[in-house]
């Protein structure tokens, strides 16, 4: 058989798509490393879990057809991207269908010579066979099975307690049978560790440096820092609103979005270090603050600690902004809408439970008002 390079061209371009898949990152942590798994990684993994329930359960359902299926589930993210089940962001969670439906045809025009894949594709999207419901219910529980085992770190970061993760998924986990045994066995395992979905809970982060070394970042959060020692306030920063936006700012030395705030000077208030931060990075002026939560930062033996401050902030711009004329940290800002934080943020969960806190105090004072 002569392989042309038209043959050759398309076969490179399917092998980029296979690339492309494991760049769509999912929005589970692989436990102490805190990165993400991508989505080859997932399918994988579902592959796997799929084949050892059908097989030990005795479900007596096509193996080569629940491997296929799970494959191929999330093929369409390439495109679409993945839409995490606990996002605070309802549009982009109400446009997963389209998105993915977007994709689906883009796929296929790209690729029509592999009518096979098409047709699966089709086929786990209906759901019309056991093997499909059987892959589609583990994709849901999988998730909890991996979070339960790291201590429900995910489910601490996303304020998820133990009704909404029932709410959340057991209808769709609903439709295998086998599968749905297994979720209910896995929640009575999770009712006896009632700190795995404690909403309130520490949350544990690596930082990426401090002292000079792996740090530990312990979130909490709080409406005061009355217990924290005054000499511990080594930090303050601010979640910056007006005129219901919220203000980023740019760190060009890692090209990063964050919200503004610094260090203490010596004898300084800490007060007095979240308004000049504010003013030095942004160039506006807090008109009032509320303390939102507090990370505490500890060193890798722990014997160093220190506490960085998180406020909500009413703020008004002094005027058109022109760097950070002091330190020279900030080289842009942007005023964003608040429910669009997590395009901007880095892939740091502790910065982003301090936007997550933030933004539920505002729905709770809107619903006040």
């Amino acid at each position: 058989m002569v392989i042309t390079m038209e043959s050759l061209d398309k076969l490179l371009n399917f092998v980029k798509l296979t690339n492309d898949f494991k760049k769509i990152e999912r929005d589970i942590p692989q436990s102490s490393s805190f990165n993400k798994e991508n989505d080859a990684e997932h399918s994988y993994q579902l592959a796997m879990v799929s084949w050892y329930i059908a097989t030990t359960e005795k479900s007596g359902l096509d193996i080569e057809k629940i491997l296929k299926y799970a494959l191929i589930h999330d093929l369409p993210e390439v495109y679409a991207g993945d839409t995490p089940l606990y996002t605070s962001d309802d549009g982009y969670l109400k446009s997963k269908k389209n998105r993915e439906t977007e994709s689906i045809l883009k796929i296929k025009n790209e690729f029509p010579d592999f009518l096979e894949m098409h047709t699966w594709i089709e086929k786990y999207e209906k759901l019309g066979d056991e093997e499909s419901k059987l892959v589609y219910a583990v994709d849901k529980i999988l998730p909890i099975f991996f979070i339960f085992s790291d201590k429900g770190h995910a489910w601490k970061t996303h304020r998820v307690d133990l009704e909404t993760l029932i709410e959340k998924n057991k209808d769709r986990i609903a439709l295998s049978a086998i599968v749905e045994n297994y979720f209910y066995q896995i929640i009575e395992e999770i009712k006896k560790d009632k700190s795995l979905t404690n909403a309130n809970s520490i949350i544990f982060e690596k930082a990426l440096t401090c002292y000079r070394e792996r740090c530990d970042v312990h979130h909490v959060d709080v409406d005061d820092f009355s217990e924290i020692p005054d000499e511990l306030k080594l930090k303050a920063h601010a979640v910056c609103m007006y005129d219901g936006k919220m203000l980023l700012v740019n760190l060009p030395e890692w090209d990063i979005w964050s919200i503004p705030g610094g260090t203490r000077e010596f004898g300084e208030l800490i007060e007095d270090t979240l308004k000049r931060e504010v003013l030095e990075e942004t160039n506006c002026k807090i008109i009032d603050f509320t303390p939102i939560a507090y990370q505490k930062i500890i060193n890798s033996s722990g014997d160093k600690f220190h506490y960085r401050l998180q406020y909500l902030c009413n703020v008004v711009p002094l005027g058109d902004f022109k760097g950070d004329v002091i330190a020279g940290g900030v080289s842009k800002i942007a005023w964003i809408n608040p429910n669009n934080f997590e395009s901007y943020i880095e892939n740091k969960e502790f910065r982003k439970t301090v936007l997550r806190r933030a933004i539920a105090i505002l729905k709770n004072e809107d619903r006040k008002n």
